[in-house]
């Protein structure tokens, strides 16, 4: 069964993002799906996954941190602070709804999840997080664009970065106390043929158990390649049902 859940946060927007339920038993389980930067609650991996979840008996939820649904928010105009105050609003949201909700953050938005409110929440995945240690250098490199009133961010495509996001990578952020702040069982699945490969490790470091750190050889940053996929489901399920 699938349903559009539309959340109101508290500065007036509208976190939109679609809820996937098995139609042939009720569960307890729900994980919430974080896109990274340009993705969506669409993005492949997450399409994807609602279908492999649900056909174990777990619901998930796939938020967008930005869309243009009425009153979404615009991905320019937002923070990673945004990103984890909207992530801490759909777990408050569901968790009147589930007894058990997990987080599971690609990219970017493993490391807003690192920002987020998690208290209550069961266990986290994150799928090859973001690190400053490797994204503030190339943001660095992004010029103010002043007409834009943004920075131009490109990997294969152009994105429009805001300057108050790129700032408070660059300048606030420290990926290592975060991580160090997580209390909760926590497992990062590192592309084997990403950038990130020691960064993962370096979150490894400094995250309280339990923990697990696994990396899919094959896998490139988005788990593209063919019959990654499976793998990455798999091992986020073993994560789920433990905890």
């Amino acid at each position: 069964m699938e349903k559009e859940i539309k959340i109101k946060t508290k500065d007036n927007h509208i976190i939109y993002g679609t809820l996937n339920t098995s139609a042939k038993k009720k569960t307890k389980k729900l994980i919430i799906f974080v896109p990274g930067l340009g993705g969506s609650q669409h993005s492949h991996m997450f399409y994807n996954a609602a279908r492999f979840f649900t056909q174990k008996g777990i619901a998930t939820y796939r938020m967008d941190l930005y869309s243009g649904g009425e009153k979404a928010r615009i991905l320019h105009k937002t923070t990673l602070k945004m990103h984890a105050q909207d992530i801490s609003r759909a777990v408050q949201y569901f968790k009147k709804k589930y007894k058990y909700v997990y987080l599971v953050g690609h990219s970017l938005g493993g490391l807003a999840i690192l920002q987020a409110d998690i208290s209550g929440i069961s266990g986290i995945v994150l799928w090859d997080p973001s690190h400053k240690s490797v994204v503030a250098p190339y943001w660095k490199k992004q010029k103010y664009n002043r007409s834009l009133k943004a920075c131009l961010a490109t990997w294969g495509m152009t994105f429009l970065l805001g300057k108050r996001m790129r700032n408070e990578v660059i300048e606030k952020m420290d990926s290592n106390d975060r991580i160090a702040d997580v209390h909760v069982p926590l497992k990062i699945i590192s592309a084997g043929k990403g950038v990130l490969k020691n960064s993962n490790k370096e979150y490894f470091k400094y995250a309280n158990e339990p923990k697990k750190l696994v990396t899919l050889v094959q896998a490139d940053h988005n788990f593209t390649a063919w019959g990654v996929l499976d793998d990455l489901f798999k091992e986020t399920l073993v994560w789920i049902q433990k905890y």
